[in-house]
């Protein structure tokens, strides 16, 4: 499927020149002026239909809603965080079934997560963005376990991205866009090179500050999807790995008490995918794969949850071998 672009442009025609003594650019300004007026007289079509968008709510889904708001009253217990794209078409609370309190859910161009290094010192950060802040908030101070990053396929942001990377010098330095997606992509630009190049082989991807999630992907290994495509599930892996980069999450993945997940949507099907590290793929979350998806994160579970106490003995021993290493230097 090839990715879809919109253009927009002007489509109001000029008016003619009645009097050729006029100046052009005066009958220009004076066209431009009468359009805009023309738009504020014109009904708010749009916002007509968001306003009874909500009436229809008060009548149909409200009071169902307000039975969830009391379950929960001020205790929401949110299971996950999910960084998604703001793409209208992306609706994760639909297509998770997800309820009042579920989910934390942040949206934005292309579900991208700078990265640490894009403040200072990877791990060692302050960072100031959306983003970050949303992840100590959900981890740090709200207890969430399971963050997931999600993409999907024919992404407007995406699509900018690979554009950028085809002809740079479309890049507009004025455009916050451009440079949201140059900034936070370019990593998986250059991953999807590698896979360009070398066709369906593994890629690696890897985290320095937190090595134990570091894993290897082999994406679209039948080469079925556009190129864009293969991009966006690119970049949902980088982002994980974004995610990783920020120190202040390290305790929390060490002591494994916290997992990242991966999920890809299909605007087009409706199918909905999630990243395997063990078949090092995307697999169709389906009623015969969920068993064995759900199989596979339990033993990451264990995994991680023994990581983390080998982990605790290696620290324990060395700070036992450096304790006797004081004392005979002392006693010498």
């Amino acid at each position: 499927m090839q990715a879809r672009r919109l253009s927009l442009g002007c489509t109001c025609p000029l008016p003619r020149l009645r009097h050729r003594s006029q100046p052009r650019s005066l009958i220009i300004t004076a066209a431009i002026a009468r359009s805009n007026a023309q738009w504020l007289l014109l009904p708010p079509a749009n916002m007509d239909k968001i306003l009874r968008g909500v009436i229809s709510y008060r009548q149909v889904i409200r009071k169902d809603l307000i039975k969830q708001f009391e379950q929960i009253r001020d205790h929401p217990n949110p299971t996950a965080v999910m960084f998604t794209c703001m793409d209208s078409r992306m609706l994760p609370s639909r297509f998770t079934q997800s309820k009042v309190g579920d989910i934390f859910i942040v949206r934005n161009a292309g579900n991208m997560i700078p990265d640490s290094p894009n403040y200072g010192i990877p791990g060692v950060e302050v960072s100031v963005t959306t983003e970050p802040a949303a992840l100590e908030l959900a981890v740090k101070r709200g207890g969430i376990r399971h963050v997931i990053v999600c993409g999907h396929s024919d992404c407007k942001a995406i699509n900018t991205l690979y554009g950028l990377h085809q002809c740079p010098k479309v890049f507009d330095h004025e455009s916050p866009m451009d440079h949201w997606v140059r900034r936070n992509g370019y990593k998986s630009i250059k991953l999807l090179h590698e896979r360009l190049h070398h066709g369906p082989q593994v890629l690696r991807f890897e985290s320095t500050v937190v090595p134990s999630q570091s894993f290897d992907a082999i994406i679209d290994p039948f080469d079925k999807l556009a190129v864009e495509d293969k991009l966006s599930q690119i970049n949902v892996l980088q982002q994980v790995m974004n995610v990783c980069s920020h120190g202040f999450l390290k305790s929390y993945f060490t002591a494994g008490q916290m997992n990242i997940h991966a999920l890809w949507f299909d605007v087009y099907t409706g199918n909905v995918f999630i990243f395997s590290r063990e078949r090092k793929r995307y697999v169709e979350i389906t009623e015969d794969s969920v068993p064995d998806l759900l199989r596979e994160l339990d033993r990451r579970s264990k995994y991680m949850l023994e990581h983390s106490k080998e982990a605790e003995r290696q620290q324990e021993s060395e700070e036992v071998a450096e304790e006797k290493q004081k004392q005979e230097v002392s006693q010498s």
